[in-house]
């Protein structure tokens, strides 16, 4: 994995952060997620497009703020879900591509609990306690998921999976039943399992 140091300028205070930007990597020993979230043995893969200032602590969109500058080395904050539902409230839901890339963050910041029971040194794990947030999040992704829906059969995956996380599993063993990829019938396998075990939680995808 190649990694590279970029700098963005915060838009309410100026303030001048570093952020990591993967320049290109591969995916041997990497741990796959039902979520579409790719996990490195040695990192967990960090979100850069959406940093927080150490200095004001507003979010900044690297890709609307970056800039070429040597010489600087403060490190960004990393958002929290309360920043990310924070920017439910501001201009991000005006653009269905940023409303959807926020509620994915919130999407996988309630499976990192999940995901980090999979881990034997991780004993932090709580289960959502605002399940009504978490739904309302899902049922919102699922309209966007389905605005954004291609012939490409990830699409159709994904939207399967939300549905599964949902605790609706028909609709879920409905989508997975109108893929016809072949290139998919693995993964199809282990999701129509996770609904056979009435199972709603992120699992680990074997490749």
């Amino acid at each position: 994995m190649l990694l590279k140091s970029l700098y963005a300028k915060c838009p309410n205070c100026k303030y001048i952060v570093r952020y990591t930007w993967v320049a290109s990597c591969n995916t041997f020993d990497a741990t796959f997620y039902s979520d579409w979230l790719v996990v490195w043995n040695w990192m967990h893969n960090k979100d850069t497009e959406l940093v927080k200032c150490p200095k004001c602590k507003s979010p900044i969109r690297t890709d609307e703020s970056n800039i070429r500058i040597n010489g600087w080395d403060w490190d960004h904050e990393e958002l929290l879900l309360s920043d990310y539902v924070n920017l439910l409230d501001t201009d991000h839901m005006k653009d269905p591509n940023k409303e959807y890339h926020i509620r994915l963050k919130i999407l996988r910041w309630y499976n990192d609990r999940i995901r980090h029971w999979y881990d034997k040194d991780y004993k932090r794990l709580m289960l959502p306690k605002d399940k009504e947030t978490r739904d309302t999040n899902l049922e919102r992704l699922i309209i966007l998921q389905e605005n954004k829906i291609n012939i490409i059969y990830e699409s159709l995956l994904f939207l399967s999976e939300l549905y599964r996380e949902l605790w609706r599993f028909d609709d879920c063993v409905r989508i997975l039943d109108d893929i016809k990829d072949k290139k998919a019938d693995n993964i199809i396998r282990q999701i129509r399992k996770a609904c056979e075990e009435k199972n709603p939680y992120v699992i680990k995808l074997k490749i």
